[in-house]
């Protein structure tokens, strides 16, 4: 039973500081509450996975237009549009979500048009909408009968969009035509009746062609306008759920994959130029069936996007352009839908860790990583699959931890995973659980773990791993749950623990100093399990996500509602996102300052899961500081600029701070209420900690302090510090001042003048032997 056993699924639909004489890009943290929900908002980063969406290429915005599809969760209504670079979702609202429709783009009338399909419970559709690069808008016509896997294309010659067959509750041969104002029926006779067929239009010769379709069928068909024509020609093998287009650059219709009775998913391309068809490649994106293709005429490339592999079932998030010769991969697939899976933040590599969940037996044991743009899969394999695991990145050693999980028996393994390999570091320690909570604290380097399950009792002890071993720190606490969520509180240094299950729905906040767990009595989001929390070091807020509830009738109740935690009370935030899940995560991206989440269960007496990938931003929290160029410290005596470019949505007002201290105009330092800070000269007590506080329509934000290292003198490799690295420079800047300089060209001879004198010489030995220890800051 969910939230008293791991849900497990039986239906498969269902050390130095950085210089700040360099270029940064540093997360900003907040100073004080923004003040409107407004400013905070989910969002989709990429298109999910899916199939029978449906494309086509916008010739006058030189973007692919994509709408809809299915998943294993529902049915999509998403307009999502590629540039040859990026994806980027531009409508939420308009046609019903819906799959197993057609877009077919009026280049006459500068508008997408679709037609029908069939929503997530297969009840067909018969409306007819345009996009025109801002907003849907229903047509209200009579047409084609509701129906779904038709194929449409645009015939540029009369200025009309072509429809052909379909699935209305039987397979359809009829032809219509759509002139933007109504639909004309023009033909019942041609090919014969099917669906799960493709179109493309052949602008060289003008016709329309077609190509198989449901069952195998391997015929190709030509539309003048006035009457179908069956060529006879030999060509791909019989198959359905394709997808065509038409090539412009080398005037040939192509043909990707589909699926074939027996054989299954296909994996060749073709093309036909009007006489023959001739087979161009096997290689290139995996065999699918149901993906969408569309030309893009500005680059002369086909882009595919989307479909399915029938067994075992994978939805693909992918996107690969022909340019005639070769398939090349632009967007990397997504992880597959799972849940129970889990993620965190690689400080380090700018990286979100995903690894493991589970779909049906047996869990994954896939690790992923999230760029901030797109996912990439790193290994498979290793550790072997597991779900309900924890992670955390241990920012100290600089690799992302690993604990316990149901493989699917209870496992006490901690891995540790450096961005190339996973290693095995301890088999023993906490007693084997899965459904327990883990949380980096920064402030003491060590990881902390409560609580899990293991097919008996819940656990309520406490274990702290320092990088090496664990340890037990505490057996009282928060009572004995499993699924609750933790995430570490860096201002004020605290793990903060909320929810879980126990004999019922846990709605407690907890925190623990790293001596004790300490109970809040606050109020907060209702009692819950399955939900996941991080921490915003911007906002200094712990962000918490979705979940599931036990309603009074004993009913399940999934929620996607977003709350977040000051360090005295929660809020929730009142912002759209993400459908109701359970068993998702969420990591907080600190190099472009949002939340990311994936994934997640939705659990409604079957199982459905998701696949998507989603922001939460700020919309004030983009500030980028900038300086010199990178490796050349402030040297004494020089000049410096420090400058700060923040995108704000009123007008930005700044504050310039050295160690925590506002800075003040004083002729020589200067910018201080300014995006630009002057200072010149510089002088050895300019070394310390820089940051900039912008405060905007949304709040005031604190960019992360970055040190301006000013070397000291004796520092002979301008690296902050005078030791005993710096003998042999000195040693050379005694002796050869031009060798010197050319060995350490970011430094200068001078810093070796430790009795300021005005030169370098035998003088300066003993002052420089006793600088050594000195350093910056």
């Amino acid at each position: 039973m969910l939230g008293v056993r791991r849900p497990r699924l039986t239906n498969p639909k269902l050390c130095r500081p950085v210089l700040l004489a360099a270029l940064f890009t540093l997360p900003p943290v907040c100073m004080r509450e923004a003040h409107a929900d407004e400013c905070t908002h989910w969002s989709l980063a990429c298109p999910p996975p899916r199939h029978y969406p449906a494309m086509a290429y916008d010739s006058a915005r030189h973007v692919t237009v994509l709408f809809g599809g299915w998943t294993e969760t529902a049915a999509l209504g998403d307009t999502w549009e590629w540039d040859g670079l990026t994806w980027t979702l531009r409508s939420t609202t308009g046609p019903a979500p819906r799959w197993g429709h057609m877009l077919a783009y009026d280049a006459a009338r500068g508008v997408t048009v679709l037609f029908g399909g069939a929503n997530y419970g297969s009840a067909l559709l018969g409306d007819t909408w345009e996009w025109n690069g801002q907003a849907w808008t229903q047509r209200v016509a009579a047409g084609p009968s509701a129906r779904r896997n038709y194929s449409l294309a645009y015939d540029a010659s009369r200025g009309v969009v072509v429809l052909f067959g379909g699935l209305d509750g039987i397979q359809k041969a009829d032809t219509w035509e759509w002139n933007g104002t109504a639909w004309t029926l023009r033909a019942t006779a041609g090919p014969s009746a099917r669906y799960y067929h493709a179109m493309a239009y052949d602008a060289n010769r003008q016709v329309t062609v077609l190509f198989g379709g449901a069952f195998n069928l391997s015929d190709t068909w030509e539309w003048n306008g006035a009457a179908w024509a069956q060529r006879s020609v030999s060509g791909p093998s019989g198959r359905y759920t394709h997808a065509m287009t038409y090539d412009a650059a080398r005037q040939t219709v192509l043909l990707f994959s589909g699926y074939r009775d027996g054989p299954g998913e296909q994996t060749d391309t073709w093309e036909f130029n009007g006489s023959a068809w001739t087979q161009r490649a096997t290689s290139g994106p995996p065999g699918r069936y149901g993906h969408a293709l569309a030309y893009d005429l500005s680059r002369s490339r086909a882009v595919l996007f989307g479909g399915n592999v029938y067994s075992p079932g994978h939805q693909f998030g992918d996107t690969w352009e022909w340019d005639g010769n070769a398939w090349t991969l632009k967007y990397p697939d997504s992880p597959a839908p799972r849940y129970a899976h889990s993620m965190t933040y690689d400080s380090v590599r700018n990286r979100a860790v995903l690894f493991g969940g589970t779909r049906v037996p047996p869990s994954f044991s896939d690790t992923w990583e999230w760029n901030g743009t797109a996912w990439d899969v790193r290994t498979s394999g290793t550790p072997a699959g597991r779900d309900s695991h924890a992670m955390v990145f241990d920012a100290a050693r600089a690799v992302s931890l690993l604990f316990g999980g149901a493989v699917p028996g209870c496992t006490a393994q901690s891995w540790e995973w450096n961005g190339t390999a996973w290693t095995l570091v301890a088999a023993s320690g906490p007693p084997p659980r899965f459904g327990h909570a883990l949380s980096y604290d920064a402030g003491r380097d060590r990881t902390v773990l409560f609580g899990g399950w293991c097919g008996a009792d819940n656990y309520a002890d406490t274990w702290e791993w320092n990088g090496s071993a664990w340890e037990e720190r505490a057996t009282t606490g928060p009572s004995a749950r499993r699924y609750a969520s933790m995430a570490f509180d860096a201002a004020r240094s605290v793990s903060l623990l909320f929810g879980g299950y126990d004999t019922a729905a846990c709605g407690d906040t907890w925190e623990w100093d790293g001596q004790a767990w300490s109970q809040r009595a606050v109020a907060g989001p209702p009692a819950r399990w399955g939900h996941t929390m991080t921490y915003d070091p911007v906002r200094q807020r712990v962000v918490l996500f979705g979940g599931l509830m036990q309603m009074p009738n004993g009913a399940w109740l999934n929620l996607g509602d977003t709350w977040e935690w000051n360090g005295e009370a929660w809020t929730a935030r009142v912002i759209a996102g993400p459908s109701p899940r359970c068993y998702s995560t969420i990591a907080y991206d600190v190099a472009r300052g949002q939340v990311v989440l994936f994934g997640g269960l939705y659990y409604t007496g079957n199982y459905y899961l998701t696949a998507d990938t989603w922001s939460l931003t700020n919309t004030s929290m983009s500030t980028v500081l900038q300086g010199p160029p990178p490796s050349q410290p402030a040297l004494a005596g020089a000049a410096t600029l420090l400058t700060v470019t923040v995108q704000t949505t009123g007008t930005p007002q700044f504050q310039w701070r050295k160690d925590g201290v506002n800075l003040v105009d004083d002729g020589r330092v200067t910018g201080t209420t300014t995006n630009a800070l002057h200072i010149n000269p510089v002088v050895h007590d300019d070394c310390g900690h820089y940051d900039v506080v912008v405060t905007d329509d949304c709040g005031s934000f604190r960019s992360a302090a970055a040190l301006l290292l000013v070397p000291p003198l004796g520092d002979m490799d301008c690296d902050g510090d005078v030791g005993f690295d710096d003998i042999n420079p000195f040693v050379l800047a005694l002796s050869d001042p031009t060798g010197y300089e050319e060995a350490y060209p970011s430094c200068r001879w001078l810093q070796g003048d430790c009795n300021q004198n005005g030169t370098v010489n035998f003088d300066d030995i003993s002052p420089f032997v006793a600088l050594l220890g000195t350093h910056c800051p």
